[in-house]
């Protein structure tokens, strides 16, 4: 008797964890821990960031007349000093990645990166 082959398993779906910073709500804007702050009672899930002091700012769409790009908040990158926000993510070799990221400006021109 032959052993049907295995099929062949389908790769990992990788999404980032609160994607548009949605949670936790916020009324206006807010400086919150990362996800790595686990004793406090109010943290950003799934974001970590390279600060010193492991805070995010997290801002409600139309603060200081800002709208968001998608859902109803975003992230301030470098709030309160030069730093990185991320996630770790586990992917397949091989398999093709889809990102979409939205990046403004305070002040006008601004570049960011991803690595």
């Amino acid at each position: 008797m032959t052993t049907p082959p295995t099929p062949p398993t389908a790769p990992l779906r990788v999404a980032l964890a609160n994607g548009s910073f949605e949670e936790p709500a916020v009324t206006g804007v807010e400086i919150l821990p990362d996800s790595s702050q686990t004793q406090a009672s109010k943290r950003v899930p799934g974001w970590l960031t390279t600060a010193s002091d492991h805070l995010i700012e997290l801002w409600r769409s139309g603060f200081n007349g800002v709208p968001s790009a998608e859902g109803l908040q975003f992230a301030e990158l470098n709030a309160r000093e030069v730093s990185t926000l991320y996630q770790d993510l586990p992917t397949t070799p091989g398999t093709k990645l889809y990102w979409r990221l939205y990046h403004r400006g305070r002040q006008g021109e601004d570049t960011m990166a991803l690595d």
